[in-house]
């Protein structure tokens, strides 16, 4: 996985507008090898996506939002790192030193949505037998005010 410019950009441009973007595959691609550009492999890319997300984070004003999406349907890259960030947030909520006063909330999206999964309403997986499209997955949760 690499980030580039544009997506760097993208990501700097959401921050100043008070929300933030991560993403795994969505904010670059992946060599045919199996290694990432960069010499980042697949199985890396989990700990890399968790450390994008923690550091959009930082630049989400309170009252923004935070958008994780990824352009894949593998579980590890996915939830898994979705619930991850949702766990260090809370795991921080009483020593907020790590990462700053950060408190964030789920940010649902409206029932009926296509993808929205029922036990966490505010992720969103889209698969391609169902939707007619590439497979996708989107998170997404609201800084609280402090």
């Amino acid at each position: 996985m690499w980030l580039d410019a544009a997506a760097a950009g993208a990501a700097a441009a959401g921050a100043a507008a008070g929300g933030a973007a991560a993403g795994g595959a969505a904010a670059g691609g992946a060599a045919a090898g199996g290694a990432a550009a960069g010499g980042v492999t697949e199985d890396a890319l989990p700990a890399l996506q968790s450390s994008l997300l923690r550091q959009a984070a930082r630049y989400v004003r309170p009252g923004g939002r935070l958008v994780y999406a990824t352009c894949s349907l593998d579980p590890a890259e996915n939830g898994a790192v979705a619930e991850a960030f949702e766990r260090h947030v809370h795991e921080i909520g009483a020593d907020r030193a790590d990462i700053g006063d950060l408190a964030f909330a789920p940010w649902p999206f409206a029932a009926g949505v296509a993808g929205r999964e029922a036990t966490r309403p505010h992720h969103r997986t889209l698969w391609p037998h169902r939707h007619d499209t590439d497979g996708f997955f989107v998170a997404r949760w609201r800084r609280l005010e402090n």
